[in-house]
């Protein structure tokens, strides 16, 4: 039995569970799903063609900006950590993942983001490891480990937001 010989209706993004938005190479917001018009705040109608970088806060602009430039090159980039502005005014912390797709004969980068506001709310009550995971994600202050050969393990989200560096392509490299 071939794909077009199943009865199965095809699936519509709509009946997901999380937002998913496409953005062109000129970030313009070009599709949202239903979850992520309920998600985000905003109409449709205030959403298709708005500037995504518009709605990021102004210190996670660097990490978006150098995700959306490298997504391109890969099967699907690594997770972010990024706050949007709703369409109430109020930022919205999502973990977003992108992939480049074909939409309409257009290239863009398809994103699927996870509400994870209530999740920061809650990780200062789980123990003194979780507790210092959510400070190093979410702190200001820039923070690479280093192995002993000078070889960069892991940096924090504060150094992509100041200087763009992606996270995936500063592991195993020099630090200097």
């Amino acid at each position: 039995m071939s794909r077009d010989d199943r009865a199965v209706p095809e699936p519509s993004l709509d009946g997901l569970p999380d937002p998913v938005i496409a953005i062109d190479a000129d970030g313009a917001l070009r599709y949202a799903n239903e979850r992520a018009v309920t998600v985000l705040g905003w109409t449709y109608e205030e959403f298709v063609g708005r500037p995504v970088f518009d709605v990021i806060h102004p210190d996670d602009l660097n990490i978006a900006i150098s995700s959306l430039s490298t997504v391109g090159q890969k099967e699907a980039g690594e997770l972010i950590m990024v706050r949007v502005r709703s369409g109430t005014g109020v930022w919205i912390a999502l973990e977003v993942r992108g992939s480049p797709q074909r939409l309409n004969d257009h290239d863009v980068t398809v994103l699927i983001a996870r509400d994870t506001s209530d999740r920061h709310r809650l990780e200062l009550d789980q123990g003194e490891a979780a507790v210092l995971r959510a400070v190093m994600a979410n702190m200001h202050g820039m923070v690479a480990l280093v192995d002993p050969d000078g070889r960069v393990r892991s940096i924090n989200g504060a150094v992509t937001r100041l200087l763009g560096h992606d996270p995936e392509l500063a592991a195993g490299r020099p630090f200097i």
